[in-house]
């Protein structure tokens, strides 16, 4: 594989669940229901961590040595991850990209010996004369050469696959064993000398181009036409053998792609992209930079071309319906995806700050645009959290201080004590910003806050609601962002006062049942 595949997807999940840790709500991790979770290779809520096997040292360039970790065991996900690391290794020593440039050669010297062959073969004494004669001797014994130092590469490759899979490389030696090593019906490509027919131009004495409509004719003694020449060419043809493929870099990597296959199975591929465009959630504590999640969605997207698909299923791989998936997502589908795993009140944002939708295609800076958001949504759940309107704050401190006078003046409208006395509640919010002041404390206001913006109760805001129709669109979306909030905030304090209410009757009912058996002993004393 030419492209740098992922060796950070362990990495960015450290960064990722560092955040979330922090995160109370983040419990529930997936958007709706994924049937296939459990074949899911990289789960965003499941960091791995891989045991390392035994080390081994490569040595990637002339001065550098790399210390390698053998596969221990693990999940699929540590499987796929190891696999990634051990292409990476091989395009960093530059295996690959020499074991091409070995292959262009010896399918130059190929060419060279066929151009000779052919040209001993058409001439009239079926012979060459004795400069062509070494030249073809030349190219015969390159060629020879030329394999000896492919075939010992791609044993190279073979060989620190196996050091790379430690323990597992037992199967895939089998499945090369038997792919490979053994005998079976195969295409095979090979070259035959035959008399084909070209096009000839009489006046520059020369061919001018191959007519293979007159190749039927080639044989025929009687057939005459100045315009057609016929010569004996190399022709490539390929041919179903019963025999050995021998240990080839074709026949490697795709016992490779077996030994993935016989690990995890089938459809890893479709799993895996329909779970990173279904299932991504950005953490609702808000503290993750948006650029690191932005990182682990890469990140996966890099290792699907490893990841066995459909298509590798027997049953499947002569459909044409059925497409290939291990395919990366695009940079569309990416920031997409990014996009579909902000809250909804980022995404609303976006939205109005956006109004003209515009595809984007680099995720990071799309990163960049949500990050501001995000901000500004966690600032302003924790203002309201430290207000007294999110779960956090006293919300209910107003029933606590009736409850500590005995009832006070809850609900007591007209500011007088039902008790008969004086009333000493007075609110200088209210007083000053309007509202009835004799209702409640200053402390207690819930209509104003210290800054005189307008609290979670205030009478002013039922008055706005008539006048949604006059305000423009992105006015009644920010304000219906603004509700969200609120709704949101109030079944937290009611969830609260619950759970409080809750406590104190489980508190009072092992109170009582203590008292009555101290009142039962104390009878049969008597």
């Amino acid at each position: 594989m030419s492209q740098m595949l992922s060796v950070k997807v362990q990495h960015s999940f450290n960064v990722y669940h560092a955040f979330r840790q922090f995160d109370s709500k983040g419990k529930k991790f997936t958007r709706g229901y994924n049937r296939d979770m459990l074949k899911v290779t990289f789960p965003f809520d499941q960091p791995t961590r891989p045991s390392k096997g035994s080390t081994f040292e490569l040595r990637t360039t002339s001065k550098v040595k790399k210390q390698i970790h053998a596969f221990n065991g693990g999940t699929f996900g540590d499987f796929i991850h190891k696999q990634a690391e051990f292409h990476n290794t091989m395009n960093d020593m530059q295996l690959n990209a020499n074991h091409d440039n070995l292959v262009q050669q010896r399918d130059a010297e190929i060419l060279n010996k066929h151009m000779f062959e052919e040209k001993k073969k058409n001439a009239t004494s079926g012979s060459l004369d004795e400069t062509d004669g070494k030249k073809l001797k030349k190219h015969g014994r390159k060629i020879d050469e030329l394999n000896r130092e492919i075939d010992a590469l791609v044993k190279q490759i073979h060989e620190h696959y196996c050091s790379f899979m430690g323990n597992d490389s037992n199967k895939y030696r089998d499945i090369v064993n038997t792919d490979l090593m053994q005998p079976t019906n195969h295409v095979h490509p090979c070259y035959d000398m035959k008399k084909v027919a070209y096009f000839w131009d009489a006046t520059l004495n020369e061919v001018s181009g191959r007519a293979e409509v007159y190749d039927e004719h080639a044989d025929d003694p009687t057939y005459s036409d100045p315009s057609i020449k016929f010569l004996w060419t190399m022709v490539r043809e390929e041919k179903e053998v019963f025999a050995q493929r021998g240990l080839t870099l074709e026949g490697v990597k795709e016992c490779i792609r077996k030994h993935a296959i016989s690990v995890g199975g089938c459809e890893r591929a479709e799993i895996q992209r329909r779970y990173m465009l279904n299932n991504g959630l950005f953490p609702s504590c808000l503290t993750l930079p948006v650029k690191s999640f932005a990182e682990v969605l890469v990140e996966m997207n890099k290792n699907l071309p490893l990841l066995p698909c459909a298509r590798d299923n027997d049953f499947y791989k002569d459909r044409d319906d059925v497409p290939w998936g291990n395919t990366q997502l695009t940079q569309m589908e990416l920031c997409n995806t990014l996009l579909d795993s902000m809250p909804k009140e980022v995404q609303q944002q976006f939205a109005v700050q956006n109004p003209l939708r515009q595809l984007r295609f680099d995720v990071y800076q799309l990163s960049t645009e949500l990050q501001p958001l995000v901000d500004q949504i966690r600032s302003k759940k924790q203002a309201e959290k430290n207000s007294g309107g999110g779960k956090g704050g006293n919300s209910n401190s107003n029933s606590n201080a009736n409850s500590r006078n005995g009832g006070g003046n809850r609900g007591n409208r007209n500011g007088s004590n039902s008790s008969g006395g004086t009333n000493t509640q007075h609110c200088d919010r209210c007083s000053k910003w309007g509202g009835n002041p004799k209702t409640h404390k200053t402390t207690d206001c819930q209509a104003w806050n210290n800054d005189g913006s307008e609290g979670p109760r205030n009478p002013n805001k039922r008055r706005k609601k008539k006048e949604v129709h006059n305000l423009d669109m992105e006015t009644i979306v920010a304000k219906a962002v603004q509700k969200e909030l609120r709704n949101h905030s109030r079944g937290s304090r009611d969830r609260g006062r619950s759970r409080k209410k809750s406590k104190h009757r489980r508190k009072d009912r092992s109170r009582s049942r203590s008292r009555s058996s101290s009142y039962d002993s104390y009878d049969s004393d008597e």
